[in-house]
């Protein structure tokens, strides 16, 4: 089970027609920049942790003003799974770096490039926003991980392109619901027949 937090209405957007229960995953890639790539528009973010996802999701509610928020549930099969690609540590570090720091060139180094080439990556999640980077780190290594009240290295599942978007799409359709909260409490769960 991998988990997205978001607005309700952004999440909901997987679901392209009203009474339909097919999906469509590339209506929720995340905008540039993100942790993996500084120009890529077709990536597709979740973690396997539902504290992470619902952080997220109260992220996205404060700062959209106070909105519905929700986090997706997407039961992924394990052979979309098994092809990918780890990536932790100084990579990790020099990647984000490259995606979000003020780099009007979008250059990445030769180093970690081939990241962002692999249909799915597995690593750690920044725990900086994009404009916190800019500001606060002055080389890769400033770059940080947070770490759950668990314990554990939040961590994250990247897709990217829209063949793997479709993919997904395909093999996941009936394994995916959305649990809704409204503006600081519980809302419903939520399916397509």
């Amino acid at each position: 089970m991998l988990y997205k937090g978001a607005t309700s209405m952004r999440l909901a957007s997987i679901w392209p027609e009203e009474n339909s229960s097919s999906v469509d995953f590339a209506n929720i890639f995340s905008a540039a920049p993100t942790d993996f790539h500084p120009a890529n528009a077709q990536i597709l973010y979740f973690t396997k942790q539902y504290d992470l996802a619902y952080r997220h999701a109260l992220y996205d509610a404060d700062v959209k003003h106070p909105v519905p928020h929700g986090i997706l549930y997407v039961a992924v099969p394990h052979h979309i799974m098994q092809d990918a690609t780890p990536i932790f540590g100084a990579d990790f570090q020099q990647l984000v770096w490259d995606s979000r720091r003020d780099n009007p060139r979008q250059e990445i180094a030769e180093s970690v490039r081939h990241y962002t080439q692999a249909p799915l990556l597995v690593g750690p999640v920044c725990g900086d926003s994009t404009e916190e980077i800019r500001r606060r780190c002055r080389q890769p290594g400033d770059i940080e991980h947070p770490v759950l009240e668990s314990g554990e290295l939040a961590q994250q599942y990247a897709w990217q392109g829209l063949p793997v978007a479709d993919r997904l799409s395909c093999d996941c359709e009936v394994l995916i619901w959305l649990q809704e909260m409204h503006c600081r409490g519980w809302g419903r769960w939520r399916s397509r027949p």
